[in-house]
Parts: structure tokens; sequence; C-alpha cells
């Protein structure tokens, strides 16, 4: 009876209080076990005659040594005596990480202007007992319901993608809809990609001579970051089961744990190879055959495949002499799926010749490991060859464009140029000789460019005069005017610019001794920055989607890759003991453009 008794105790104390607004938060229980997911209230009670409350967005605290699994909003109306009474909240449910204590910190809300804190509240977390799944199924009836995670492989190679689903089985029908929240295990020395799938359907298993009903609640895509022996710790799934015509109970079930062997790339990586493992494709193409020398090609080079899509690195052009080379557009694209993740990186360069000839744009080679054939793999594009034109107008020399009009007939070319003596004209006018039409003609067109030459000087001469005067006033303003001018304008930003950070991780990058601390401050950097320009509360729960969403909405698609690429090669870096290809100092040049483009 978790969220009911909760809500109406809060609800009825409250009211008979008679506290015009109150805020507190209210944990499930002051004592939990690792792993054990707990329930956190916070709620705002407001007790008015009228319904016009100026409520801002509650402030949720920072969560010391928990993980947070859901986030529920709370809100119920109601009329007593005619006052309205408003319930609002948000429930946070978390897991603790290790043994000792979750601290959360001190909520805060507005309301109509005010201000209201909640009090600081501390949990006890005790070490986890082996015999708890044991004791939460033998309430339900030994076998009622379980929870089994299988994976594709369990000896895979380091940094291969492999899938995992995580399935509910029951003999209840009645529980079928008992299920509230799933609280994943920390992944340690494993990189996850949860594979969006929604499917509410149950089917029918034999399981041991018995019939269960099984769902899949939740598949992954898991890549091993070092080789060893592995462990996926226990999921926790929580069931809600009725207890009672109005009480219900909470009981937890966990998946058991699966370990696997995860062999070492072999030792003897060709020189090109940077971590990337699975199968992919290499195409390259030019959008044109042939062109002038004063026209542009773009050269596009398309990796496809499936495994570590997020290690993909942009290919590389060798670009012959003569041919300027303008900065590459890259474009990634990834899809976490059931048969892993598939995906591709597309590569677009403008080419600019600056000499004619025949010319062929080479793909440097790309090196990927194969873990079903185990062995190293180099492949590489087909070369982009184009041919370079001389300009048209640049072959046709003036002396042949003489040599046309000589030998056309004098008669037709006389019909298209007229026998005009402007000086005679302007003479016969100024001693008052009869002019012909169309030296008439002449001396008007003559007159009226005269006259417009001189119209125009006397624009700009004004112009001139009037900028020069606008100058001379505003070197006149007094210090008190200056005063005045910096009041209405608007104040100086409080954005961080992440300079002193930059700065740090510049550093690292050019001592290149300690990749970890590299890339642990660039992805900490990374999503401040993209917390601070969305205007993401740092202590908010978003999703990784919801935030990618944003990016797209902001900036378009090509931004949002560029920020989940670098920001998901820095969280794969940190526990990679492979070689990166790419310099920290390269790396780093991104990560400064990146955030330059957010600030």
């Amino acid at each position: 009876m978790k969220g009911f008794l909760l809500f109406c105790n809060i609800f009825f104390g409250i009211y008979w209080l008679g506290a015009q607004v109150t805020f507190q938060a209210v944990p499930q229980k002051k004592e939990v076990i690792l792993n054990e997911p707990i329930h956190v209230q916070f709620i705002l009670s407001i007790k008015s005659k009228s319904s016009a409350n100026s409520v801002s967005t509650i402030k949720l605290p920072n969560f010391s040594n928990s993980q947070v699994v859901a986030r529920n909003v709370i809100q119920k109306q109601g009329y007593e005596n005619d006052e309205m009474i408003l319930l609002y909240g948000e429930e946070i449910t978390l897991r603790a990480i290790k043994p000792g204590s979750i601290k959360i910190g001190a909520a805060s809300v507005t309301v109509n202007g005010k201000t209201y804190t909640s009090k600081p509240l501390s949990i006890s977390v005790q070490e986890e007992r082996t015999d708890i799944q044991e004791d939460r199924i033998n309430m339900l009836g030994m076998g009622d319901a379980f929870l089994a995670f299988k994976v594709s492989d369990r000896n895979p190679f380091q940094n291969e993608g492999i899938t995992g689903k995580l399935k509910f089985y029951t003999k209840k029908v009645d529980l079928i809809n008992s299920l509230s929240n799933l609280s994943p295990p920390n992944f340690q020395g494993l990189f996850v990609q949860p594979i969006k799938e929604r499917n509410n359907t149950y089917e029918q298993e034999i399981i041991n001579g018995e019939a269960y009903l099984s769902r899949v609640i939740g598949s992954y895509v898991i890549f091993p970051s070092k080789p060893g022996t592995l462990t996926i710790y226990p999921f926790t799934l929580t069931l809600t089961v009725a207890e009672g015509f109005f009480d219900e109970q909470e009981i937890y079930i966990k998946s058991a744990p699966v370990t696997l062997q995860v062999k070492k790339i072999p030792d003897n990586a060709p020189e090109g190879f940077y971590g990337v493992v699975g199968n992919y494709k290499i195409k390259a193409h030019s959008n044109k055959e042939s062109l002038n020398l004063s026209e542009a090609a773009t050269v596009t080079v398309e990796i496809t495949g499936k495994g570590n899509i997020g290690l993909l690195k942009s290919p590389e052009l060798i670009i012959p002499k003569n041919i300027e080379q303008y900065s590459p557009k890259n474009k990634m694209e990834t899809l976490p799926g059931t048969d892993g993740v598939v995906g591709k990186i597309v590569m677009s360069t403008v080419l600019v010749p600056q000499k004619s000839g025949s010319f062929s744009i080479k793909v440097k080679p790309f090196t990927f490991f194969d873990p079903k054939d185990e062995q190293f793999k180099t492949i590489s594009a087909e070369p982009v060859v184009f041919k370079v034109r001389e300009d048209t107008l640049k072959n046709v020399k003036s002396d042949s464009i003489e040599t046309n009009i000589k030998s056309r007939d004098s008669d037709k070319l006389k019909s298209y140029i007229p026998d005009l003596h402007v000086k005679e004209t302007i003479s016969e006018v100024l001693e008052g000789k009869p002019v012909k039409t169309e030296k008439s003609a002449v001396l008007l067109i003559v007159a009226g460019v005269v006259f417009l030459s001189g119209f125009l000087f006397f624009i700009l001469y004004k112009k001139k005069k009037r900028i020069k005067k606008n100058v001379n006033t505003v070197n006149e303003i007094d210090k008190t005017s200056v005063h005045k001018i910096n009041k209405l304008s608007p104040p100086p930003s409080d954005k961080k610019n992440f300079e002193a950070e930059l700065f740090q991780l510049k550093k690292i990058a050019e001592k290149g001794d300690d990749k970890k601390a590299f890339y642990s401050l660039a992805e900490s950097i990374i999503q401040a920055a993209i917390y601070q320009n969305l205007g993401i509360e740092q202590q908010q729960f978003i999703t990784s989607v919801d935030i990618e969403e944003k990016l797209i909405n902001k900036f378009g698609d090509e931004f949002a890759e560029e920020c989940k690429n670098l920001l998901l090669k820095s969280q794969i870096e940190q526990y990679s003991n492979l070689t990166d290809q790419d310099s920290l100092l390269s790396v780093y040049l991104k990560i400064e453009d990146l955030i330059k483009k957010l600030n």
C-alpha cells in the first residue's frame, strides 16, 4: 500500500492541521538493503479559497551514493468547504550504490513569490543479504515469478557487441500487471546501450514441465571494454502485490548474475587498427565524373556495418597536388537492435581542382577486427576518378574573336554598328545648327550620364558629411550620458565559458600520458556545456534521448550527432586499454570547437 497510504497520510494530515502551504520530503523507509529500490516523495500542499496560485517547478536536491532509476509526477486537486486543496509533487525512485547512507539534500519550490524548502534526509544502507531473493519469492510461493537475463554470447572478444534480454516469468495471471519498477545493475567494465522496443505481449513457455507466462522487459547491447572475467550483476524488479482489500506490498525479485569470459584482441594488430570490432564495408563516390577548372566536386566516403560504431573514425582521403580540399563534414547514424548496433559514418569533402587533367582520389584503408573469423581485416574503397577540363571561356582567344568579326559581311556589320560622331554633334548644337535625330539621341544620353554622375556625387558628399557629424556628436557625450546608456544595456551574462576546464584539458592532452584523466574531464565538460546551453540544471533528471531531441530541435541532426559521438567516445575511451588512433590533442581541438558552438 506504499503509494496510496503515503499519499493519503500526507493529504489528510495537512488538511486537519489547517496549513496553508506545506512542502516536505517523505521517504518510503529509513533503512534499505543494498540495491533495493526506495521511493522518496517531495510533496507540496496548497490550501486556499482561490485557485490562482503561481507555483514554480520543484528544484530537486542532489542524491549521494545512489542512482536515480525512476521519476513520477504526483498531482491531486479537490475542494473542501469552498477551499481548494492542491497536492503537487514528484516521486523519485533511488537505488543505493554502496553500503553506508544516502544523503538527500533540501528541495525547494516557490509559491506566489515565496520559497519553501524541505528538510534534508539520510537513509541508512545495509549490506545486501544473499537470502533476500529467496525470502521475497517465498512470500509469493516458490517459483511463482522469477527474472532471467540471457546474453547472446558468454565468451565475446573485447569491444565485441553482444545482446542481452531480460525476461519476466510468472505462473500467476494476477502478477501480469504488478510490475512497477526495474532497477538495472552497475555495469562495471561494460558499455551498455538499451534497445528501444516496446513489447507488452506475454507468451506461454514450458519450463521444467510447467507453464509460464513470459515477457521481455528489457533488451541491451553490451560491449565489454576490457578482457578477463566480467560479471553482469542482478537486475531488481519491483512487484506491487495486493495484500488484503485496501493494502498492497512491494516485493523484489532479482535475476541471477551472468559471468562473461572476455577474450583479448590479438596483439598482432596492424598499424591502422584502433579498436573497431565487428564487420564493415566501405565505398566512395563523387557527384561529378568531369568538371571545368572553375568548378568543385564533392567526394563522399561511407563506412557501414555492425559493431562498436562509436569508435569509427572519419575516413581520410589521399589528395593529389593541385587540388584544394575544404574541411570535411561528418555524419554518424547508429541504431541499437536485437542483432547489435548497426550504423554508418558518412564523410563529404568539397574538392576544387587548380589544374586541368585526370585525377584519382584515394581513400586510406580501414582496419577492423572480425570476431567471427577471429582476424584483422583491412578494406579500402575504389579510387574516385574525375577529369578536369580547361575553362571554355579561357580557350577562346581574343584574336579569334577579331577574325570572326572581320570575316563577316561588311554590309551586315554596318547595320549593327551605328556611325555616330559625338564630338561633331556637340559642336553643332553649340553653334545652333540643326541636328539629326540620331545625334539628338546621343546628346541626350551623354547629358543624362553627366547629370546622374553629378547627382550621385552630391548624395555621397552629403552622406559623408552626416556620418562625420554623428561621430562628433558621439564623441561629445559626457560620462553621465555614457552611464545612462550602460544602465539601459542588458546585464552581462553569467554563463560559464569553460576556459579554465579547457585549459586543464589541453595540458593533459599535450602531455598525452593519461588517457583516462583526459576523457573523464572531457566527458564532464561536454555534459556541463550541453546542460548549460539547453537550460538543464545539474540536479535535474533527464534521459539521454530527451537531451538528443533537444539538441536536434535547436541545432539540427548533424550537430546533435557530433555531441553524442564525442560524449560517447569520452565514455568508452576511459575504460579502453587500446591505443586511440586520434591523438589527445586532436580530440581536444574537436571538443574546444564543440564548446564554442554551445556557448
